[in-house]
């Protein structure tokens, strides 16, 4: 506990002369049940972690308090994945905040707290849609078990991207009213799962923050 206490400490002490008010806490058990359980206690707004990014048979093996924290806090969580030549000290530089919305009550669950952010930094919103890559789509039309495949052509794929763009504009006018710079962008995936080309847009905002909804699965 001394050990832990002094730790703190020594993070906590230049970002007091910094002008922050920090506070820290020890608490014994296991490490995700103990994060949710104090950022409930202390009623935080957000919870900001790292992450080692591991994925596949490594995170099975080594498990991921960040993957748990993220799952099943209700409390709105801040994932960072520092890269190899990540800063350690002073302040981060945050240029953008994106939202990832597919359509769904779910995702535009995002958009108040991404809003939020943008506003309290005074930088941009920029409203993302992944559009996935299907070559054809299924029609069922001889009873249960037999479909018909019609392929995808681009006058389909232009009133998709054209239906996409109203949507994503219905959702930006009244947060660009409210004074918000908001911007819209949608990427066609060539697979199904958004996912990959989300990661791929997302790398070319390393200054930025992505929010998101999540089923908590």
């Amino acid at each position: 506990v001394t050990e832990s206490t002094a730790y703190l400490e020594s993070v906590a002490l230049p970002l007091r002369a910094g002008g922050l008010a920090v506070t820290t806490v020890v608490r014994h058990g296991n490490p995700a049940n103990e994060i949710l359980a104090a950022s409930e206690d202390e009623e935080c707004s957000l919870i900001v972690m790292s992450t080692h990014g591991r994925t596949g048979l490594e995170r099975l093996r080594m498990g991921s308090v960040a993957q748990h924290v993220l799952r099943h806090s209700i409390i709105p969580t801040l994932v960072v994945r520092p890269g190899n030549d990540a800063a350690t000290e002073g302040e981060a530089t945050i240029a953008a905040i994106t939202v990832t919305l597919d359509g769904s009550s779910l995702a535009e669950e995002a958009l108040p707290i991404g809003t939020r952010i943008a506003k309290a930094l005074a930088i941009p919103l920029t409203l993302l849609r992944i559009i996935p890559g299907l070559a054809s789509i299924a029609y069922g039309g001889w009873g249960d078990g037999y479909y018909d495949y019609y392929p995808v052509n681009e006058e389909m794929e232009r009133d998709e991207e054209h239906a996409i763009e109203k949507y994503l504009e219905a959702i930006a006018t009244p947060l660009r009213a409210s004074g918000q710079e908001v911007g819209t962008r949608w990427e066609r995936s060539v697979t199904s799962r958004a996912a990959e080309m989300i990661a791929a847009v997302l790398a070319k905002q390393p200054a930025g923050i992505a929010v998101m909804a999540s089923h908590g699965r």
